[in-house]
């Protein structure tokens, strides 16, 4: 770059950035970092120039794409693209093809021009030095993302405060029992949903607990402690080695948290309490000992039979004397030498193609399978797939796709609906795919920054996971329908009721 040497008080530093093979420079006194393109979690119906939100270092930024901003063509990202991290009140970055350097401008070689090459819109000041016989424009960055983003979204940013963790005092009690079911060698079983913590697929290698009955072969890391694995097939006397597809259920069992490993999660599914029975006497002699089943379902449904264990009854007093000296987080989440409470949310996190969401678990009363025949309503709004008989109740169904303006769903063997309540609504949503339930700590929550537009208000928090790997974008279960589509639900619901 010219003019390296000019004397500081004559001269200006800017950053040299490329993007869409033109040259632009940023004041350095915005410019807080520069960082490799980030993992992104991308914002459904987002402003085009969005390219997602990142975890930098414990924050949520948005990057917004440079070329886009500039309504040039975009270029597929090489090795040497950067994110270009903007000091503001509410940080965000710049995605550019390639940054070039810093560069020192005497401030009289500075001058103002218009129709400048490339630009498509007004950048600012259109303030430009020539470098190399190139004019390189100045980006006012500021008013660059304001031409972008509602100006609404960024007022939002400094005047309004956001609540990270779900208040769930408008969304009203569920009012049904649930159980999450799973399989073990073929057989359908089910933990009372409240007893389950977390789902995850099982880890590579186990530590081997010494002196340990095969029941409870080993123990994983987990939340600052160490976790035993029970094996359910173990228990129930069956083959017990592990293929390595198999899920991990987290529950309490008098208070000491372990791992159930089962061969396959289903689904949660509210049930009719009035459809729990009792072992039978003759049975319950038989399976006997720590396969103790609390109960047996009679699904209505489909008139199978699902065996309600309870993890409290799985293993006898002897075995966990047996685990008393292992380090297990308390049921509160916290890590037992410590001794301090953590605040833990349980969320359900789903897919939606190439971006992770999570529901607080409190607004979900099932989980299940998308049925083959949904009934289609005449002039409704696109979002509204139609409406499906749920046990004899009349559910509207929605296809979160079509809500979130994405392309339809290919593989629709996996879809997924999601029976969700806020407040006097009760509808099904239509996802690729529930993956499991998680707890996750507070902390683990940030502020949606406002960057976004409109689509923060549906966005609650952002969840950060595996140090900004993974994102979960949490939903605000009052946001999923709009105003005006809560209005068309309630208007439906009373035409169905007359």
């Amino acid at each position: 770059m010219s003019e390296q040497g000019a004397p500081a008080a004559l001269s200006k530093r800017f950053l040299a950035v490329r993007c869409s093979e033109h040259t632009y420079a940023v004041p350095v006194d915005r410019v807080a970092e520069i960082v490799r393109v980030p993992v992104m979690a991308k914002v459904p119906q987002a402003p085009a120039a969005l390219c997602g939100l990142a975890n930098l270092r414990g924050s949520i930024v948005p990057i917004a794409d440079l070329s886009r901003l500039l309504r040039l063509a975009s270029e597929a990202l090489s090795d040497s693209a950067r994110a270009v991290v903007i000091d503001a009140p509410a940080p965000y970055a710049l995605l550019v093809n390639t940054v070039e350097g810093i560069v020192n401008v005497q401030a009289s070689s500075i001058e103002q021009r218009h129709s400048l090459k490339g630009a498509a819109v007004s950048s600012g000041d259109d303030s430009v030095f020539s470098n190399d016989g190139e004019a390189v424009r100045i980006l006012n960055v500021d008013t660059l993302l304001e031409g972008a983003f509602t100006p609404q979204a960024r007022d939002r940013v400094t005047g309004r405060s956001r609540t990270l963790v779900p208040d769930m005092s408008a969304i009203g009690a569920v009012g049904r029992e649930m159980l999450a079911t799973f399989v073990v060698d073929g057989q359908d079983y089910a933990f009372p949903f409240a007893e389950v913590q977390e789902v995850f697929n099982i880890p590579r290698g186990l530590t081997s607990l010494p002196g340990a009955d095969a029941q409870v072969p080993g123990l994983i890391s987990f939340r600052d402690g160490l976790l035993p694995i029970l094996s359910l097939r173990a228990l129930f006397g069956l083959a017990n080695e592990l293929q390595g597809n198999e899920k991990v259920i987290v529950a309490y069992v008098r208070g000491t948290a372990v791992g159930v490993v089962v061969d396959a999660v289903k689904q949660s599914i509210a049930i009719d309490p009035l459809r729990l029975e009792p072992v039978p006497p003759i049975m319950a002699a038989r399976i006997g000992g720590e396969a103790k089943v609390k109960a047996i379902y009679r699904s209505e449904a489909d008139s199978r039979l699902l065996s309600v264990l309870h993890p409290d009854l799985l293993l006898s007093e002897e075995t966990m004397h047996g685990l008393g000296h292992v380090q297990a987080p308390a049921r509160d989440g916290s890590a037992p030498t410590e001794g301090s409470k953590r605040d833990e949310i349980k969320l359900l996190a789903f897919q939606l193609g190439a971006g992770e969401f999570a529901l607080p678990i409190e607004v979900v009363e099932e989980v299940a399978l998308v049925p083959e025949r949904v009934t289609r309503v005449p002039k409704t709004p696109k979002f509204l797939e139609g409406v499906i008989n749920l046990r004899g109740e009349v559910l509207p169904v929605i296809d979160q796709r079509k809500r979130f303006d994405m392309p339809p769903f290919e593989n629709r063997g996996r879809t997924r609906l999601i029976v969700v309540k806020s407040g006097s609504h009760r509808a099904g949503i239509i996802v690729d795919s529930v993956s499991e339930v998680l707890g996750v700590d507070a902390s683990a929550l940030a502020r949606a920054p406002d960057l976004a537009g409109e689509t923060t208000r549906l966005i609650q928090s952002i969840v950060s996971l595996d140090e900004g790997v993974r994102i979960l974008m949490l939903l605000d279960p009052t946001e999923l329908l709009t105003r005006a589509e809560r209005t068309f639900l309630d208007s439906f619901q009373t035409k169905l009721q007359t």
